[in-house]
């Protein structure tokens, strides 16, 4: 008998939660609606909490690691599934 492994990234889920700190998701997300579109990143903190926000550049970076694995075309695109990941566990995403 051969066996094969096959070693994956991290899940998406873990990837944000290291890079932000947090031990888990939170159970009442920060929503868009909590956060009028036009504050600035000082508002979003005050409202949602600093741990709770990743930025673009934390963003990327989960979406770099993440790409083997993605069936995604590009960073962009990578970024965006990241981001639905984030915000899905109550993460607010910077510029968005």
């Amino acid at each position: 008998k051969t066996f094969t492994y096959e070693i994956f990234t991290p899940p998406t889920s873990d990837l944000i939660k290291r890079e932000l700190g947090m031990d888990k998701g939170y159970s009442k997300p920060c929503t868009k609606e909590e956060v009028h579109p036009r504050c600035n990143s000082m508002q979003v903190r005050a409202a949602c909490g600093e741990s709770m926000i990743l930025s673009q550049q934390q963003l990327e970076k989960i979406a770099r690691i993440k790409m083997p694995d993605l069936k995604s075309q590009g960073v962009e695109q990578a970024k965006k599934t990241v981001a639905g990941t984030a915000r899905s566990m109550g993460v607010f995403v910077e510029g968005e």
